[in-house]
């Protein structure tokens, strides 16, 4: 554990300025980096049943050669904590330590699935999906987005998202505090 811990700010973090938009966290990876950000709110479009606040986060992954940026995935407050919620009533808290075990374990036994997701089946939905890197065999965290297109029904999930293995979890996570 780093000596400075950064607090993610699960409340609708109002005080904030925006010069205290920027990176919470960071967990380097073979090609890349992922992030977990502090960006403006204004940014963030909230699911169904949520609100825009003045403040919102993203996880966001960079490959080292920029030309295949998978777009941020970006939550209010309120829709990553009950994304957070989820996961620890599914694990033994992973954010605490962090530790990305329990996370392997519950991929281990439910497969290729949704652990946390926030959201409605006929508009937009925000996901942590767990699953296998088919190159690798290592487990990780996806985030991800989809949205229904109300005039077809066809479901529009981002091509690429970001993501999280073991590393890049506990490094993201390792600084940040999660109440």
């Amino acid at each position: 554990m780093g000596l400075f811990y950064r607090y993610l700010y699960l409340t609708d973090a109002a005080s904030l300025q925006s010069d205290m938009y920027g990176e919470l966290g960071r967990g380097d990876w073979r090609n890349g980096i992922t992030q977990l950000n502090i960006v403006d709110g204004n940014t963030v479009e909230p699911v169904q049943d949520y609100t825009k606040t003045e403040v919102g986060y993203e996880f966001r992954s960079k490959f080292k050669d920029d030309t295949r940026n998978p777009p941020a995935v970006r939550f209010t407050p309120a829709e990553l904590r009950a994304m957070i919620e989820q996961v620890k009533s599914e694990v033994d808290d992973p954010f605490a330590a962090p530790d990305f075990e329990p996370l392997r374990g519950w991929l281990e036994t439910h497969g290729d699935d949704v652990i946390a997701e926030v959201g409605h089946e006929d508009s937009l939905r925000k996901q942590f999906r767990m699953k296998w890197n088919d190159d690798t065999g290592t487990p990780y965290l996806k985030v991800q987005r989809r949205r229904q297109d109300s005039k077809t029904g066809d479901d529009s999930w981002l091509i690429s998202s970001p993501t999280l293995g073991p590393g890049e979890f506990e490094g993201v996570f390792e600084d940040v505090s999660v109440p």
